[in-house]
């Protein structure tokens, strides 16, 4: 598909959503101006990219988030690794019920390289189901880019910032976070008022065969998944969860992929991480929750 293409294919999109934006200088809504720029009232303009998506970031973000990272990243998410996480979650998606005629919106906050988006899109598009609009939103320039190259014709990609998201209120039926940081204040915002948020979250196991041999230590923080579901819960009607835990065994170049795409890297010992780098194989725990909520009664 070509730059052109793509250009238009995101152009389209955000024409047949109108209100979907709104400016993150001043909050006020924005337009499409001859499908290449979104301009708000007070004229902040940004121009969408060649290669199919829009940069909405005042200034460049800094971050360890590179492109091996999400290349790692996207290699370890196609390779089936969390497949069976995806297709709950599409389920989800899939079951839901929603009044009016208008697309299933999903926004994916902190969606990286969208390969969870994608395969999610992908799932539930297979069902009975109204039409799916997914929109991705990562601060990280690299990660948008690599999302885009495999642009399909209901995905927006937005390089943003959450804590100063793009998008107008009530807009999304469903908001990710996969493995994520989160803003709850502004997933209550973004959400319509039968949205729902579902969370990803890590166990205490979650590649603890990886921690183990970087660290000494297999298990991550005690109680930490348990804190990030009562803060979840505190915010949210929790309407369904399940827990999910099983092994996957790595060989070369997969085991690779997985050590390249981990913050676990970062700070091990050299010597240790060119001993997991050099394993034949090595079977690797997920221990991962997903949860979905629903808004508080007010």
């Amino acid at each position: 598909m070509s730059a052109t293409t793509k250009k238009m294919i995101l152009a389209g999109l955000m024409a047949a959503n109108p209100g979907l934006f709104c400016c993150p200088l001043c909050a006020s809504p924005m337009s499409l101006t001859e499908c290449k720029s979104l301009i708000c009232s007070n004229h902040h303009c940004f121009d969408l990219a060649r290669d199919g998506y829009i940069n909405l970031l005042s200034r460049p973000a800094g971050g360890k988030y590179g492109k091996e990272l999400f290349a790692s990243r996207k290699a370890i998410v196609n390779s089936g690794f969390f497949e069976p996480v995806d297709t709950y979650i599409s389920g989800l998606i899939a079951g839901r019920k929603l009044a009016g005629n208008g697309p299933h919106r999903i926004l994916d906050a902190g969606c990286g390289e969208g390969s969870h988006l994608a395969a999610i899109q992908e799932l539930a598009a297979a069902g009975p189901h109204q039409s799916l609009l997914g929109v991705g939103l990562d601060i990280s320039k690299e990660g948008i880019a690599l999302a885009a190259k495999n642009n399909n014709t209901s995905t927006i990609w937005c390089v943003g910032d959450l804590a100063h998201s793009p998008f107008g209120s009530g807009q999304f039926h469903t908001i990710l976070s996969i493995l994520a940081p989160s803003n709850y204040a502004e997933f209550q915002r973004l959400l319509t008022a039968d949205g729902r948020v579902i969370k990803v979250i890590p166990g205490q196991n979650y590649l603890q065969e990886l921690r183990g041999l970087l660290y000494g230590r297999s298990s991550r923080q005690p109680n930490a998944d348990s804190e990030i579901r009562e803060r979840f819960s505190e915010t949210f009607e929790i309407t369904e969860a399940r827990h999910f835990q099983y092994k996957v065994s790595l060989q070369p170049p997969l085991l690779q992929q997985l050590v390249r795409m981990t913050p676990l890297s970062w700070a091990a010992d050299q010597n240790k991480l060119q001993t997991v780098l050099q394993l034949n194989e090595l079977e690797i725990s997920v221990d991962l929750s997903v949860l979905e909520g629903r808004k508080l009664p007010s």
